[in-house]
């Protein structure tokens, strides 16, 4: 064992020996904890609570079981699509295990960035650039970059750049192509020895700056569309984005790329071209692109809100219909409350309300959903309406009772296995849901499950409640609908399916 995880292991410990108590088996608040973020029963919760505990829970992994925790960090990043969590517990097996660590790497650092990230996790551990193994391993990845990830990444990420990682792991570039881009990153485009005629996208983009300083609009656009430049490289280094240039990106820009510029494409006039409309709903319209985008219904909604073109309207409503497909299913009969007080008037209830009715979707049938301000009434739900159509149809006003949807569940003796209540009202413990909450336990079923979801941003000052049923989700993240649908069936069955992975078998390198 590694003499920085001894010292990581007394800071979170006492000692080697003395660990805190998990209410449940570790593993289990281990993969919770990976693909949630979640702090016992805090989901999204503050920055730093999250760091605390999170290594705490790293370190005891470390020394309880490495081989189930390399499984499980690769199953978090390449399951589960999260980052962080993966890539502090990958620094942390760093030091408890050099060949497990080379056994996950390539699962976990798919992309620059998750190298840039895990290079300030080595950081703040002491721990600098790391053992031979982790300098050997992020060498060898750093020579799989191309052109693309050069332009991509050469300034960004989180304390470390493309040019700093160069720097810090020292590749050796084994063919031309290689030194050339290396010779880029930390040279410049105008050093004399760099071969041109290697790089052509690079030179292309070189090509772009000048064009774009002169006012050169069509050697703008030819130098996009012969080096196919990605749009954060093109946005960035223009004075001014035309139509034109906008048009000139979107055959290369990603789905959600599209996404979030929708609205800038219609106010530059891009949207004005009946071909370009036709290509951004084909986008919109196929399965099989909106299932590999990951994308969530009320990333769309969103965009739907922004826009005002009727069949880019239809087709986002379309796209979110794809999305909640993706969606997992929620285990259990499931009840969905609303909070459509005045304070929830605008994003907040668009967002709480696509939320809403894309659980209440996937309960396979088994959902309830209850619309509430002082009053609460359950609703039906139209199949045959949009979700994007219904949530936009879902009135707002009045002041906020959050105990009246409760209230008329045990009136109507409604049995739930899970209730998700949706609000931006803060919760606490002398609040009347908790009130409420104890007394539908108490009359119709007291193992029902709760997750208050508070799309307000969060700001630390609501106290967790020590109820280990209910969970307060703060703020909004893209991985709640899978957390809630995680959370319901429980994770003890996920325990035997990441402790059976095998790391050898499974796919290696970035997508």
């Amino acid at each position: 064992m590694g003499h920085a995880l001894n010292v990581l292991k007394k800071v979170f410990n006492g000692n080697s020996e003395s660990y805190p108590c998990f209410r449940r088996d570790w593993r289990e608040e281990y993969l919770q904890m990976l693909l949630t973020n979640t702090i016992s029963n805090i989901f999204y919760a503050s920055e730093e609570t999250c760091r605390d505990r999170a290594l705490e829970l790293h370190v005891f992994a470390a020394d309880e079981d490495p081989e189930f925790m390399a499984r499980a960090i690769v199953f978090a990043r390449v399951d589960g699509f999260m980052r962080l969590q993966p890539l502090i517990g990958l620094a942390v097996l760093s030091l408890a295990s050099p060949n497990l660590f080379k056994l996950a790497f390539d699962h976990v650092v798919r992309i620059v960035p998750d190298l840039a990230e895990f290079t300030l996790a080595l950081e703040s551990f002491g721990r600098g650039q790391g053992g031979r193994m982790v300098k050997r391993e992020a060498a060898r990845k750093l020579l799989a970059v191309d052109e693309y990830a050069a332009l991509k990444y050469a300034g960004a990420g989180r304390g470390y750049g493309l040019r700093d990682l160069l720097r810090v792991y020292h590749p050796k570039a084994v063919d031309k192509k290689t030194q050339a881009i290396f010779k880029y990153l930390i040279k410049g485009f105008d050093s004399e020895d760099l071969e041109h005629e290697l790089l052509p996208q690079i030179t292309a983009f070189e090509k772009f700056k000048t064009a774009a300083a002169s006012g050169d609009g069509a050697a703008a656009i030819q130098s996009i569309k012969e080096g196919r430049l990605p749009y954060n490289i093109v946005t960035g280094a223009a004075s001014a984005m035309s139509a034109e240039l906008w048009d000139a990106l979107l055959p290369e820009m990603p789905l959600f790329a599209l996404l979030r510029h929708l609205e800038t494409l219609e106010r530059a006039g891009v949207l004005n071209d009946k071909a370009v409309v036709r290509f951004i709903n084909d986008r919109l319209t196929k399965p099989e692109a909106i299932r590999k985008a990951k994308i969530l219904p009320f990333r769309f909604a969103q965009a739907w809100r922004m826009v005002s073109r009727g069949d880019v309207r239809r087709a986002l409503a379309h796209a979110a219909e794809l999305s909640v497909e993706n969606l997992p299913s929620v285990q259990g009969t499931t009840a969905v409350l609303l909070d459509v007080s005045g304070s929830m008037e605008g994003e907040f209830l668009m967002a709480g309300s696509v939320l809403a009715l894309s659980i209440a979707r996937r309960t396979d049938g088994r959902g309830i959903f209850i619309i509430f301000n002082t009053e609460a009434e359950a609703c039906a739900i139209d199949d045959d309406m949009t979700i994007l159509e219904a949530a936009a149809g879902i009135p707002s006003g009045g002041g906020t009772d959050t105990g009246a949807p409760l209230r008329l569940m045990t009136r109507k003796r409604s049995f739930a296995d899970n209730i998700v209540i949706i609000t931006d009202e803060q919760q606490n413990t002398g609040s009347p849901f908790r009130r409420e909450l104890a007394n539908y336990r108490a009359k119709i079923n007291p193992k029902t499950r709760v997750f208050v979801v508070n799309v307000a941003p969060y700001r630390g000052a609501m106290v967790p409640s020590s109820d280990p049923l209910t969970t307060y989700c703060y703020g909004w993240s893209d991985q709640i609908v899978s957390f809630i649908a995680r959370a319901s069936s429980g994770y003890a069955d996920l325990v035997g399916e990441v402790a059976a992975l095998d790391l050898c078998s499974a796919d290696r390198g970035a997508h």
